[in-house]
């Protein structure tokens, strides 16, 4: 409500005028930002309406670009930034504004990821950077098309900016919070002419480090997993198997373990791992047996498949023994069985995916597609 009354009492334009009035002044700049995201947050649509009568975007863009050593300076502008992208809409007047314009698409993303390479190691202006990345990809807007471009050249310079962001601060919760939002909103955008790019400057290991780093935040938890249903969605079995190879199956194990009561984190996991094992090699099985090849003892013949624990102790040196060679091969046959179809074998309830997947996971060593 205060934020709404200062918009109409015209503190925005006033603020505006301020900022343009002392553009070289970098107190005059993180003051003014800091008033301007003040308003945004609590006005929401209002105040973005009255800043972009106020000619604001412009004057915002300009005070990033000019003051870019400015950590302050950053982080509220950024602030303004994402609050203008997630309001704006190509239905209403501010998404065919000009000034607003210098702020979104491909103008936002090069003033967030300039950002990003200015302030490495700095976690409070990369979060704001991140976050700021995430609402021009999540913008209701054409905008965000220049955007997954914008990321997607220089060979995804943006992205690996993202990426090194989140390496280089991987305890820190907000860093990694709207690190993993911004590539799994970039992932859903960009969709298949995104991820094999993004795969490759190394967003899985990105996403899975985060949630083995936070694995009480649910946020965390829940984007990242929603993060690797969007790769294995419109992925191919290279991006699949990025997913296997940089630890995202342990990930989505362990959220799954770790939030029983979470239903996001709950229907993201069993998206995630169906969808993975969807391209798994054929011959691993729904509960992660893998079936037997013709001519093994499980599957009933006396040499050759995969071998189980106890069948070196029914090897015999003589061949031509038939009674030693029969006993041998009985005693491997009643050993064959595993751990899982014991317990599958118990009370013949049927297991939930969750629990199927999990089971089947646990078991894959090297898995390549």
């Amino acid at each position: 409500a205060a934020a709404a009354a200062a918009v109409r009492a015209g503190a925005v334009a006033a603020v505006v005028a301020g900022l343009g009035a002392h553009p070289g002044s970098a107190e005059v700049q993180r003051w003014g930002l800091g008033a301007l995201r003040s308003i945004l947050e609590g006005a929401g649509k209002l105040g973005v309406t009255a800043m972009r009568a106020a000619g604001g975007g412009d004057v915002v863009a300009a005070s990033l670009a000019q003051h870019h050593a400015s950590n302050m300076v950053q982080c509220s502008g950024l602030a303004v930034m994402g609050c203008v992208a997630l309001e704006v809409d190509d239905e209403g007047e501010e998404g065919k504004d000009p000034s607003l314009s210098a702020l979104l698409g491909a103008s936002g993303v090069q003033l967030a990821s300039a950002a990003l390479a200015e302030h490495a190691g700095n976690a409070e202006v990369e979060a704001r950077a991140l976050s700021a990345l995430w609402a021009l990809l999540e913008a209701d807007s054409g905008s965000v098309a220049e955007a997954v471009q914008a990321l997607l050249d220089g060979e995804g310079e943006g992205i690996d900016r993202m990426v090194k962001a989140m390496q280089g601060h991987l305890a820190d919760c907000e860093v990694q919070r709207w690190g993993v939002a911004a590539i799994g909103a970039l992932a859903r955008a960009g969709g298949e002419c995104a991820i094999p790019l993004m795969v490759i400057q190394g967003v899985v290991e990105a996403v899975a480090s985060a949630m083995k780093q936070l694995p009480d935040v649910a946020e965390v938890q829940e984007r990242g997993l929603g993060t690797l249903v969007a790769i294995a969605t419109d992925g191919g079995k290279e991006e699949v198997q990025a997913i296997v190879d940089e630890g995202g199956l342990e990930a989505i194990q362990a959220a799954i373990r770790a939030h029983p009561d979470n239903q996001q984190v709950q229907s993201w996991g069993d998206a995630a791992m169906e969808l993975v094992l969807e391209q798994l090699p054929k011959k691993t099985g729904v509960a992660g047996e893998e079936e037997e090849e013709p001519g093994s003892v499980a599957s009933g013949g006396v040499g050759g498949g995969r071998r189980h624990r106890g069948d070196e102790a029914n090897d015999e040196e003589d061949d031509g023994a038939d009674v030693a060679s029969t006993a041998s091969a009985s005693t491997a046959v009643g050993e064959a069985k595993t751990e899982d179809d014991e317990e599958a074998a118990t009370d013949g309830k049927v297991p939930t995916v969750a629990e199927v997947t999990v089971g089947a996971l646990s078991d894959i060593d090297d898995v390549e597609l």
